[in-house]
């Protein structure tokens, strides 16, 4: 199992008063994409409706451009941008937008080896586009995946971005473009993660990843309950993604406040647990991604949430159920009896009572001394 992780930044853009919903243009997976990979020809120019339908990109092929299928079907930008006299004039994006916001743009993992940086250039459309106006997009840690903002959007000056890849042969996976505000989230390919945002957020439309908040039965189970729409300024979630995904969600003026959710948030900053809390936190020990039992002195860190069962009857297990459609999960059990701290040993109790400490894999008595 792979490990979890969540990243959360603020994108330094004005700030909405509403929420607006994602623009995608997705080439990677459905049978209905890959029809229309098949209409699309070399070397001329094409326009490509996003997912939604409200928004239209163009593409200016090259001559050895093509639409492949590999895992699904993926753009590939063959060989490098051409440039005469410092100007692109082939195989680059066309993107409208209609004010601040942030281009994410996903290259194929699948080829990940032939994936290159996109370089993108922010100005009117039907631009000259001069080579020494584009700026490198910004890469998200190692990954394929590249971002692009514009904070200062113009209608007559600056309403289209371009994007071409100068740099050799690339597989585009995605293009999403996040209008006004966004918190970015990021999951790795483990799937899960604790989140939480000083922001109000909508999830309206957004099908990359699924955010959770939790309810206590006061007996024995949690159930993950699906948000599809706003959420309020620092609620705790659960985020679930089936592969890696960074993806921006809007900022909403306000969201749904979840009364009954038991996952409490660390957004505004670390928290270290008290003496008397009764408190989970998602991790991963020895290879087993779940809840643990977080010992006093645990600081959660922000941007986080956690499990909280302070006021509630104390639980001798606890199972995790989700009511949406995820049934199926990598993380099914909350561990009662095992006890974490930040450096990753655990204490537990086994079977003959003894109190043990568990550190990579390996058991210790209280004295330190391993069995």
């Amino acid at each position: 199992m792979k490990k979890i992780y969540v990243i959360l930044s603020l994108l330094c853009l004005a700030v909405m008063s509403v929420s607006a919903t994602n623009v995608k243009w997705d080439f990677s997976s459905s049978e209905a994409q890959q029809a229309a990979c098949a209409t699309i020809t070399p070397n001329s120019q094409n326009t490509m409706a996003a997912t939604n339908g409200t928004s239209t990109m163009t593409y200016q092929a090259g001559t050895d451009d093509c639409w492949e299928t590999q895992t699904g079907c993926y753009l590939k930008m063959g060989g490098a941008t051409t440039e005469t006299a410092g100007v692109y004039s082939a195989r680059y994006f066309a993107i409208p937008i209609t004010g601040n916001g942030t281009l994410v743009i996903a290259n194929s993992a699948v080829d990940a080896e032939k994936s290159t940086k996109p370089k993108c250039y922010a100005t009117t459309s039907g631009a000259t586009l001069t080579t020494a106006n584009f700026e490198d997009a910004i890469q998200v840690g190692t990954t394929t995946i590249y971002t692009y903002s514009v904070s200062d959007y113009d209608a007559s000056t600056k309403n289209t971005i371009y994007v071409a890849f100068p740099d050799g042969q690339t597989y585009v996976e995605s293009i999403t473009w996040a209008p006004g505000t966004c918190v970015e989230v990021r999951v790795s390919d483990a799937g899960m993660a604790a989140f939480s945002s000083t922001y109000a957020l909508d999830f309206t439309g957004i099908t990359d990843v699924k955010a959770y908040y939790a309810v206590y039965d006061n007996v024995k189970k949690i159930t993950f309950k699906r948000i599809t729409g706003t959420v309020a300024a620092n609620t705790g979630m659960m985020i679930k993604a089936k592969s890696a995904k960074y993806v921006p969600v809007p900022v909403a003026s306000s969201g749904t406040n979840y009364s009954d959710n038991v996952l409490t948030s660390t957004a505004s900053g670390n928290y270290t647990i008290q003496s008397g809390e009764n408190v989970y936190v998602l991790r991963k020990i020895d290879g087993v991604t779940g809840y643990y039992h977080a010992a006093v002195g645990y600081t959660v860190s922000g941007g986080k949430s956690y499990i909280n069962l302070t006021s509630r009857p104390a639980p001798q297990s606890l199972d995790l159920d989700f009511d949406y459609e995820d049934a199926a999960t990598n993380i099914r059990n909350v561990n009662v009896n095992v006890d974490v701290n930040e450096a990753g040993a655990v204490r537990k109790y086994i079977k003959d009572g003894r109190l043990v400490i568990v550190k990579d894999g390996k058991e210790y008595n209280v004295a330190g001394q391993q069995f």
